[in-house]
């Protein structure tokens, strides 16, 4: 009995560490949006997606890239598509402004939300793609996403190249080189802390929002959410917005040499 006791304590320690536990397995009960998920969705201080409002402009960045070129394909778990990247060379460095120490974040994931989980400025946007990192340093948030934007339009010469080099049916891997250069393009980026917008909630992750959409096609935007169930994610795969409360938000730019 001990011995399954002590098990049962480091299933569940695994489970409140990695990012979005069981993702690979079950489907995420979307149809109210989170509002009859438990534990910590209904009573932790720090919980995600938000709407940015109110923000503080920071000068220097905290935010170095370190992306080039790689691949994967898109996967459904029956309630979100998503990339597992496949090398381990995509690596981002974060410089914690009150500890002023410096963290190594590896890109592992690349989730997609239809429309778009975060508000900017009241903004919602009809896609937003959520770049998954994690870190094997000891910090307690050891995940760091961070999340752009897709505005969609019917005019296929605005679309990124990024949507275009995406196969949303799986048949073929993905190009994600353009990834750093979707991100220089906006600059500016919002960082707060907050939760995974999954069951259990995990307060464990820093999110950095890149303010300024790019151009996706109706056509991708329609493949991101073909398989969804009407009925059961009426409103999509996102959580409803959750209260910023005490939180503060700061605004950053990209240097020039990220």
């Amino acid at each position: 009995m001990k011995y399954i006791v002590v098990l049962l304590l480091i299933s569940l320690t695994f489970s409140t560490t990695l990012f979005h536990p069981n993702s690979l397995k079950q489907t995420i009960d979307y149809s109210s949006q989170g509002r009859n998920w438990q534990g910590n969705c209904k009573s932790g201080p720090k919980q995600s997606p938000i709407d940015v409002e109110k923000y503080e402009k920071i000068p220097k960045s905290v935010l170095k890239l370190n992306y080039g070129k790689n691949n994967g394909k898109v996967q459904f778990n029956g309630s979100s598509y998503y990339i597992d990247v496949t090398k381990n060379t995509n690596k981002i460095s974060y410089t914690d402004p009150e500890t002023n120490k410096s963290i190594e974040y590896t890109l592992k994931r690349i989730i997609f939300k239809v429309p778009a989980e975060h508000l900017i400025e009241g903004t919602k946007y009809d896609m937003e793609a959520q770049l998954v990192h994690e870190t094997s340093q000891k910090t307690p948030n050891n995940i760091f996403i961070i999340s752009f934007f897709g505005k969609a339009t019917t005019n296929q010469k605005d679309v990124h190249d990024f949507w275009k080099n995406l196969d949303f049916y799986g048949t073929k891997s993905s190009d994600l080189s353009q990834l750093k250069s979707v991100l220089e393009s906006s600059g500016e980026y919002f960082v707060y802390e907050g939760s995974q917008t999954i069951p259990n909630c995990v307060e464990n992750v820093v999110w950095a929002l890149f303010k300024k959409p790019i151009y996706t096609g109706y056509h991708e935007r329609n493949a991101a959410e073909r398989l969804f169930c009407k009925s059961c994610m009426p409103k999509g795969n996102v959580r409803e917005l959750q209260l910023v409360g005490d939180r503060q938000i700061y605004s950053y730019r990209l240097p020039s040499d990220s």
